[in-house]
């Protein structure tokens, strides 16, 4: 029985996503069908993600390094002398953050219908573009969650941007809320420049984008050698990479010093902010560097400037708070 849920995990991202699709071309002027909708692809989304979870904890011996997980195939692509395998995987992370990303947002959607004054003459005239916004917001989140390699997880991690960039200035009628529409846009845009060259990085030392394929070439000792004695740039080729990485992770996560477009945020309807600052967009970055974690324990130096990061957008954030 538990398999067969973790079987049905790609449909996590995929019901939001058609509640997105309808919304848009069905039931755009009816706002109460679009509601319903918006809620039921994310109540299914979290009732499928709660027993992904509660299956993937009964499993954890099985799910957990050196085994990795279970990872699904659902298209091959040719890579050379090599291929690479998209689909999803589902693992103890996974399974966390299936239990907590889904709920929050069933959360934030039900508190949007009051938010957004449904029922009242100051309902929102976009009102079902919104609920059309946050399910594809909430599909990007989940559909990151379970990618098991960098090409899917990077489709579903600027889906997000794009999103964050429709919801924040969502009022765009107001300059202001445009702008900061713009700015988290080109911020996280920057972020990605060196997500982009840590993800082609990866994939020229390594030949492998996804997720266990690369724990396993890099358990090799040859390997993890190679990439912690080989040097790029003045630096490993680990180290260079786990930079790289991060860096798209501090864009995403908001940390110092690509932190400039978190508290523009609020110039979204507020279940935006929730959405953003609570326990979807922000996290990606951690999820993506808990994800790599294997990369990370061959390069202590790369793991300093994460915890220097971290350490110090703490400090500022608290003192500026």
């Amino acid at each position: 029985m538990t398999e067969t849920f973790f079987n049905l995990t790609w449909l996590i991202p995929l019901l939001p996503l058609t509640a997105f699709v309808l919304i848009v071309l069905v039931t755009n002027r009816n706002r109460l069908l679009s509601t319903w909708l918006a809620w039921l692809g994310i109540g299914l989304a979290w009732i499928l993600g709660w027993l992904v979870f509660f299956g993937a904890r009964g499993a954890a011996h099985e799910l957990t390094p050196p085994r990795g997980g279970l990872t699904l195939p659902l298209y091959t692509i040719p890579t050379g002398n090599s291929q690479l395998h998209l689909g999803f995987q589902v693992d103890t992370l996974t399974g966390l953050m299936l239990f907590m990303v889904p709920f929050v947002c069933l959360m934030i959607f039900i508190y949007s219908k009051g938010y957004m004054n449904y029922g009242t003459k100051d309902v929102d005239p976009r009102y079902s573009r919104f609920f059309a916004y946050i399910s594809l917001f909430a599909c990007g989140m989940l559909g990151l969650v379970i990618s098991d390699n960098f090409l899917t997880l990077l489709v579903f991690w600027e889906l997000m941007g794009l999103c964050s960039y429709l919801l924040i200035g969502f009022w765009y009628e107001d300059e202001t809320k445009a702008i900061a529409g713009q700015k988290a846009f080109i911020v996280n845009r920057i972020g990605d420049f060196g997500f982009l060259i840590g993800i082609f990085t990866l994939f020229l030392f390594t030949g492998q984008l996804d997720f266990y394929g690369m724990r396993a070439w890099m358990a090799e000792p040859a390997n993890a050698e190679f990439l912690t004695k080989g040097t790029l740039l003045g630096v490993s080729v680990a180290t260079f990479i786990g930079i790289a990485l991060f860096v798209g992770a501090t864009g995403k996560s908001a940390q110092l010093p690509l932190y400039v477009w978190l508290p523009d945020a609020m110039a979204g309807p507020t279940p935006v902010s929730a959405l953003i600052h609570a326990a979807t967009m922000v996290t990606a970055g951690v999820y993506m560097i808990g994800r790599m974690s294997f990369l990370y324990v061959l390069t202590p130096e790369a793991l300093a400037i994460v915890a220097g990061v971290g350490i110090a957008t703490a400090i500022f954030s608290a003192t500026i708070g």
